[in-house]
């Protein structure tokens, strides 16, 4: 795997990692790739999130992204111990929107190249 989708399963492993600690059910990944950019957009049902969890999510993860950092952090990102870094995962993204919903949780993440 190179280099760069090691960085997308990273990225991927983190927010699945929330959503499972979460109890989210029907956890779904569509990862889009054009020559600009990568887009990974998950969603899941039945995440309970109480409205502090939400807006530090978005605070967490609206870090500008820094090239230096990010290449510190692509490789601590989706281990097996990482629950907890989403600001690295904050740090590796270029946008991130949140929607919450009825219990109905998506996030898209999108990367520029």
């Amino acid at each position: 795997m190179n280099r760069e989708n090691q960085k997308i399963n990273g990225i991927i492993c983190e927010i699945v990692i929330l959503l499972l600690e979460k109890k989210a059910i029907d956890i779904s990944i569509k990862i889009d790739e054009s020559e600009i950019k990568t887009t990974i957009e998950i969603s899941c049902e039945k995440v309970a999130f109480d409205k502090d969890t939400l807006n530090n999510i978005n605070k967490i993860m609206s870090t500008q992204r820094t090239l230096e950092i990010e290449n510190l952090y692509w490789g601590l990102v989706g281990g097996i111990y990482s629950y907890g870094n989403l600001h690295m995962v904050g740090n590796m993204v270029d946008d991130v929107k949140t929607y919450y919903n009825d219990n109905k949780f998506k996030i898209i993440l999108c990367r520029k190249k």
